[in-house]
This record gives C-alpha cells, sequence and structure tokens, in this order.
C-alpha cells in the first residue's frame, strides 16, 4: 500500500471520534473525519440507461465503519485519483438512508484530506455495534432505493437531509396537505396529497388568513396565500442553492427577478393557464410554475422585484429547455402551497446576484449560452420596428450598445416589450446610464452580439457597487478614450481596434486548434484586397422572407422551398456571395464576403445584378473597387463539412477602410508595451 508523503495540515491524525455513530444515527450537523477502508466500483461504465459508475466505500472513525456510497457529481476524485483506499476525508454534505434493512450514508460532498495512511484504528461494524440504540425505522424498501438512486445521480452538491421519507403532513384544521416529500404515494398528486376536506378552511394550518392578499368569501382557492409574517425564519430559511427534492418542511425566501407572462395551454382536450417566476437570494435563483386556478390567483400577486416566502410545492429536476436559473431543480406550486411577502429590512437582503462576465470574454462565451453582463450604454438609438419573418407580425427591436472597462463594446438587441420596458434615454439626451443585464444570450450576428429573451431581467442604474465603479470609471475616463474594441459588427462602424493578426500567424496559431471550437475562431488583421473572383455565383436570389436561396423555376419566376412562394424578378432580395483574395505582407486568403460585399464594392446585389445585364463595363468597374486597397477586416474562421470532407471556411463579418490615425495609435500602444527602451 502505498502511504501519503505529505497529508493535508487539514488532518491532524485523529478522526472526529464518534463520527460514524452520529452518522449511523442519522445526525448530520457534523462534517466528521473519516477514513475510508475501502472503496470498490459498482455498475458498469456509463451507458443512455446507466448513467454513469456508482462506487461504495467503507468509511471508519477508527472505532466503527458503515457502508457509503459516493454521488456520482464526485464520481471526478476517483477518477483522478484524489480519492483512494485508506484516505482521509471529511464528510462535508451527506444523508443517510435505509436502504434493504441496512443503513447506507450517501457522500453528495467531500474534501480530500489526505491520500494513503495506515489503517487508523481497528473498528466493527456500526450496525451490529449500534443497532440495540439506533432505533431504526426501516421505510419501504422500495421508496428508500429510489431516494438514493436519485441522491447518487444529482447534478451538484446538494443540501443535507433526510431522503425517502413522505410528505404526509396534516395541519391543524385538516384543510390540505403539505408538499415537498419524495416518497409520497402518486395518488396525493404533486408535492403531496389532500389532508382533509378541500371546502372546509383555506391554506396551510387552518381557517383562511383574514390579512389574505385576497378576499373572498366563496370557498378557499388554491395556495395560502398570506399577508402576515412569512412562514419560516432564521436556520429554518434554506438558502435555493440547497433545496433537492429530498427535503421536507422547506421554506424559501427571495427576490422575484423573471415574470412570464400568463398565458392559455390546451393539452388532451383541456384548457388550463400557466406562468412561471423566478426567486433569487445570495445563493442563487430558481424557477416556480403554477398551473390552473392556483396560476391565475398568484398571477396577480407576485411583482417583479418583490420579495416572498414560499413553502410547500413540488421540487424536482429543472427542465434545461425552459429553466434558466441557476438551480438544478425547480418548483410547482400546488393546492398545498404558501407564499408570503416579505417587506422591510427583511427584504432589504435578499440583493440580486449577478454572475457578471467581462465583455471582452464573451467572445470566449459559447453561442446559445446565457451569461449576465453589465455596462455603459454608449449608444441608444430609438426603438424600431420589424416584421417576424416567423410569424408575419410586426416586432419591436431596440439594439444598444454597452462598454465596460475592459475597452471593449457588444451590440445588445432588446426584443418585443422588453424595448419599451428597460427605460433607457436616447443617445445625447443626459449622462449615459449603467446597464445591468442578468440571463441575456450570447449571440453570433456580426462576430458576438447579445439578445434579451423572456426570462432575462435587466436593471437601470443599480445600486450595487459594480455599477459605481463602472460609472466612475466612464465619467473619467472612458467617455473621452479612444480605440474602444468593438465585438459586434454595426451600421455606422467606428474603428476596429481590436489585436491584429498576420495571415500567417492565423495559419500558425487557430487554424490547429479550430475543430475544437464549434463556435469559430475571430480575428482581425489588416490585408489588401488584390483578387475579386467573377467566375461563378457573386450574389444569390434570396427570399424576402426567410433570406433563403431562390430556386428559379422560370425567367423572372423564383420559388422558394421553405415557404411554398413564387416571386417575381422584382421582389427577389439579392444578397452577396462574394469571394475575395486578401493580402498582407505574410502570405493571402481566400475570404467570403456576404453583407460587407456592398460595402467592399459600393453597390448593392441587386444592382449589380441589373447592371450586369444592361452594363458590361459597368459591372467590371465596380468589381474592380476594392483592388489595391487597404482595410482592416475581421473574420471568422470555422470548419464545415463538404461532400464528406472537412474544409476551413473564412467569412468576413466586417471590413473597414484603414483609419490611418486610429492605426498610428493602435502602433505606438503597441511599441510601447514591447518597453524596447
Amino acid at each position: 500500500m502505498a502511504l501519503a508523503d505529505t497529508p493535508s495540515p487539514s488532518f491532524n491524525g485523529q478522526l472526529t471520534p464518534g463520527g460514524v455513530a452520529r452518522v449511523y444515527q442519522e445526525d448530520t450537523t457534523g462534517k466528521p473525519i473519516v477514513q475510508v477502508i475501502d472503496l470498490k466500483v459498482i455498475g458498469t461504465p456509463s451507458t443512455a440507461n446507466n448513467p454513469g459508475r456508482r462506487y461504495r466505500l467503507i468509511i471508519s472513525d477508527g472505532v466503527h465503519f458503515q457502508q457509503a456510497m459516493l454521488a456520482t457529481q464526485m464520481n471526478t476524485l476517483v477518477a483522478e485519483e484524489r480519492l483512494q483506499n485508506f484516505g482521509i476525508i471529511r464528510m462535508e454534505e451527506f444523508v443517510t438512508n435505509v436502504i434493504a434493512s441496512k443503513r447506507i450514508a450517501i457522500l453528495l460532498n467531500l474534501e480530500v484530506l489526505s491520500g494513503p495512511v495506515e489503517k487508523i484504528g481497528n473498528p466493527v461494524p456500526a450496525e451490529t455495534a449500534l443497532k440495540n440504540d439506533a432505533g431504526v425505522t426501516t421505510p419501504a424498501a422500495k421508496d428508500g432505493a429510489a431516494a438514493a438512486h436519485s441522491v447518487l445521480h444529482a447534478a451538484g452538491p446538494a443540501a443535507v437531509g433526510a431522503a425517502g421519507g413522505t410528505a404526509d403532513v396534516k395541519p391543524a384544521g385538516g384543510v390540505f396537505g403539505g408538499g415537498g416529500g419524495m416518497g409520497a404515494p402518486a395518488s396525493r398528486g404533486m408535492g403531496g396529497g389532500m389532508g382533509g376536506n378541500r371546502m372546509t378552511g383555506g391554506g396551510m394550518g387552518g381557517s383562511r388568513d383574514t390579512n389574505s392578499m385576497w378576499r373572498q368569501n366563496a370557498s378557499s382557492g388554491p395556495v395560502a396565500i398570506t399577508q402576515g409574517a412569512p412562514h419560516g425564519t432564521g436556520s429554518s430559511v434554506r438558502a435555493i442553492a440547497t433545496l433537492n427534492p429530498y427535503q421536507s418542511g422547506w421554506v424559501i425566501h427571495g427576490r422575484v427577478t423573471f415574470k412570464s407572462n400568463l398565458r392559455t395551454y390546451h393539452r388532451q382536450g383541456q384548457e388550463g393557464q400557466v406562468f412561471s417566476f423566478e426567486l433569487t437570494d445570495d445563493s442563487g435563483s430558481i424557477r416556480l410554475s403554477c398551473f390552473g386556478q392556483v396560476a391565475a390567483r398568484l398571477f396577480e400577486v407576485i411583482a417583479m422585484d418583490l420579495v416572498f416566502s414560499v413553502s410547500r410545492g413540488s421540487v424536482k429536476p429543472a427542465n434545461a429547455q425552459y429553466n434558466r436559473s441557476t438551480s438544478q431543480y425547480e418548483i410547482t406550486l400546488n393546492e398545498g402551497s404558501t407564499v408570503a411577502p416579505v417587506t422591510g429590512a427583511a427584504a432589504s437582503a435578499f440583493a440580486v446576484k449577478y454572475q457578471f462576465v467581462p465583455i471582452r470574454e464573451l467572445e470566449r462565451v459559447e453561442t446559445g449560452a446565457f451569461v449576465d453582463v453589465i455596462g455603459v450604454v454608449s449608444n441608444a438609438p430609438e426603438t424600431t420596428e420589424i416584421m417576424s419573418r416567423a410569424t408575419g407580425e410586426p416586432m419591436r427591436k431596440r439594439t444598444i450598445t454597452l462598454v465596460d472597462k475592459t475597452g471593449t463594446s457588444v451590440n445588445l438587441t432588446l426584443w418585443r416589450t422588453t424595448a419599451d420596458s428597460v427605460k433607457l434615454p436616447p443617445s445625447g439626451s443626459g449622462p449615459a446610464p449603467v446597464l445591468a443585464c442578468r440571463s441575456v444570450k450570447r449571440g453570433d450576428f456580426g462576430g458576438v452580439s447579445l439578445d434579451s429573451i423572456g426570462s432575462s431581467s435587466f436593471s437601470v442604474n443599480p445600486d450595487i457597487t459594480q455599477a459605481a465603479e463602472l460609472r466612475g470609471w466612464w465619467d473619467s475616463v472612458g467617455s473621452t478614450q479612444t480605440g474602444m474594441a468593438s465585438l459586434s459588427a454595426s451600421a455606422g462602424g467606428g474603428p476596429l481596434t481590436g489585436e491584429r493578426k498576420t495571415l500567417r500567424a492565423v495559419v500558425e496559431e487557430d487554424v490547429p486548434r479550430v475543430g475544437s471550437e464549434p463556435r469559430g475562431i475571430y480575428f482581425q488583421t489588416r490585408a489588401t484586397v488584390n483578387f475579386v473572383r467573377t467566375e461563378g455565383s457573386i450574389y444569390y436570389a434570396a427570399c424576402p422572407e426567410t433570406k433563403k436561396k431562390l430556386t428559379e423555376t422560370a425567367p423572372g419566376v423564383w420559388n422558394c422551398d421553405a415557404t411554398g412562394k413564387e416571386y417575381a424578378e422584382e421582389e427577389v432580395d439579392w444578397r452577396y456571395l462574394l469571394s475575395i483574395k486578401i493580402a498582407d505582407e505574410t502570405g493571402d486568403q481566400w475570404v467570403t464576403a456576404f453583407n460587407e460585399g456592398e460595402k467592399l464594392l459600393g453597390v448593392s446585389a441587386k444592382e449589380l445584378n441589373m447592371v450586369s445585364k444592361t452594363d458590361p463595363d459597368t459591372f467590371s468597374r465596380y468589381l474592380a473597387t476594392p483592388l489595391g486597397k487597404p482595410y482592416v477586416f475581421k473574420v471568422k474562421l470555422s470548419q464545415n463539412m463538404y461532400q464528406g470532407e472537412t474544409r476551413l471556411r473564412y467569412s468576413l463579418l466586417r471590413a473597414e477602410p484603414v483609419d490611418y490615425r486610429a492605426e498610428c495609435k493602435l502602433l505606438l500602444k503597441n511599441l510601447a508595451s514591447l518597453r524596447l527602451c
């Protein structure tokens, strides 16, 4: 057996006295230090039906030992050989379940204090030594096994709590049963069953509170909405990040950071209503959904930026397709749930928690990911209206520019009602505001872009440290700083002043790694156009609605395969597919230009198509317009498959004539960074 050369200073050579005895007796209040005296794999490698290997451990405090199992999120400790036989660990989070009449500790989170050391003590089985004192109450083996399986496959560390128990809570007054228990019989519905006659009163624990946020003389409605003190105080309130399906009697407090619209759905011939909202505390956020009468009543109560206390509901794994919160779980509120407002000093403690990504770092964020961003609104044009390609209906949008202390800007598009609800003054009408954005979507339109979605939230000039720091930077330096780098293409442009790369550097540094970058690699280069390809297609006929390529079915008649519509010649939207060769002092490269083709040639694709048929000489002069001229190009390098082969693709995102003043400043800055003298 290999011994650890240098045990962690956190381990003083002593195991926690009585640690295993307390674990065996389901005492989860401590963090016992124990030794792993056996570690074995059970199950098989990951498959579609088997989500991963599981590891069985024997833990010892030197006096007693008992069985334990490792939650799958901890498997990397074994794979990386940090957790080994005869190693020392601190049990940070765990639950003790009874499975097939045996008590097994489920390790949800742990810290490895030492590698293998000599076996400590001569421990005996805790089950044999303690069974007469433990008073084991064995739940149904089936429920316990299911709970253990779920805990073992939790996506992250869960809160300490018992798994597998039922939630058959019957409050005084016998109105509604509580929810939240994992082992409740299915007949009780989500989150728990009825505890009595639903017509005899309202809410949890007795008759409806006379201070209810709504008052009705009719029968009690779903969900108890109380005006008085929130349910649960102090240590009984759980941090949102620790909530999981294996707890009962939980209470959470949080600020509303998102609220959806109330919409009607149709399912199996039935009609109902649904809406959702998010609660956020300083540990994270969680989505809560409401259906039917619950949705109808709560929709008028839940409001953005207010703080609420919530207890009793069905906690289940989150549906990643719809859930943008930080929690791996979500809550469905039901007839047994309680919702109460939190006001005063207690509410002020629930500030929105952001995880801001610096704008410069957005290039490294995967396209489609959701991020938090804060920036000064350096440009805020008026809201415009476009036609939705999907529905053909008008849709409002507002594209603003955010900039932060990294000296980098990015475009953010606010869609639909958000375009009007986020109150930003037009550019030049006053001090530029600071905008904090939560859960905006990272796109790749024109390079890097951001878009609002339904669950995004925004705060103008928020009272947070980051906003104050950003305001100070903008007022003292940022508002007059030149040479800001832009991650997004824009109609007005402005100089591209990001890091330059030669074409040879792209081949040597970027091409070898492009296969591992699914969203592609972006770079800027200063180069000259020395050839425009004239053979083949330099533009194509596009559908005015979908922008997809059209097929000519008859002279002057074009058909769109996507919509089935036909268009006359004058209705077609002609778009560039221009292939140009750019060159610098280190080499040359073919690049495909789309919208930027109009900027290079000085004429739209539609006009050029008409000229090609009536004036060949003018057509040729247009194609020669960019030849020999220097530009700063922003290019996307990516891979695509063509006829079964992998090909490199260079797409031109932006082309700007060289701004010699800006280029000189950039050169001086680069020279200064070399510190030659």
